[in-house]
């Protein structure tokens, strides 16, 4: 499905004639207020929103329709082979490459010079981009930047979703647009006990229209008040 993500707009032609914007997401994803990423400023101006700083992000990203982006899937190498052999990662990796071919160069340039320094104090490649990035959105039609969705949780850092004001907030109380709950469960991409040990959490009964959901690397609940 992943691999499939930038043919979104091509497969559901039919279904986007009264749209002007496409997009693809995930699942595992708890939504809080997208007009941080997507309002009408951004809309006009680019045709191409996502939320990561390196990388087209395969967890929320929004493309015009009437853009060379739509069928930008298409320049990928060797599509229709690779859509037949496995997961790839086409979203993220060779859609990112077309979307923003300078990228391989900054990856080397934080790989290669800053990557140790970086760690050392306790930043990342996402850091590094924010001047990259700064320039790349003043000249392209694609917007990037990091939004700090897809965090790992570490032991006592709870986010929280406020109900009345649909809004979610990170442990240093910082709204974010949404919160996606990879690193949340187990998986292949990190080595960490901090995860949800069965496997989810499900909230029982119907859910207040006001009040707050919590969630933290050892379960979801409700409070009535913070």
């Amino acid at each position: 499905m992943c691999d499939l993500k930038p043919f979104y707009g091509i497969i559901h032609k039919d279904l986007l004639e009264d749209y002007t914007h496409w997009g693809y997401g995930d699942i595992d994803l708890c939504y809080g207020d997208l007009s941080l990423l997507i309002d009408e400023e951004r809309l006009s101006r680019f045709d191409l929103l996502t939320t990561h700083a390196d990388r087209v992000a395969g967890h929320l990203t929004i493309i015009r329709k009437e853009s060379k982006y739509t069928r930008m899937c298409f320049q990928i190498d060797n599509y229709k082979s690779k859509l037949m052999h496995g997961n790839l990662g086409l979203d993220e990796h060779d859609f990112t490459n077309l979307v923003r071919p300078s990228m391989a160069y900054w990856e080397y340039v934080y790989r290669r010079f800053l990557k140790k320094t970086f760690r050392k104090v306790g930043l990342c490649m996402y850091d590094f981009m924010r001047i990259p990035n700064w320039i790349h959105n003043l000249f392209s039609k694609s917007y990037m930047r990091e939004y700090y969705t897809s965090l790992l949780p570490k032991n006592g850092e709870v986010w929280y979703l406020d109900l009345k004001e649909h809004k979610i907030y990170n442990p240093q109380n910082k709204e974010i647009p949404y919160l996606h709950f990879l690193f949340f469960k187990k998986t292949p991409y990190c080595d960490t006990p901090n995860y949800w040990k069965p496997g989810f959490y499900q909230l029982g009964g119907s859910i207040p229209t006001s009040g707050y959901i919590l969630f933290s690397n050892e379960k979801i609940a409700y409070k009535e008040h913070l």
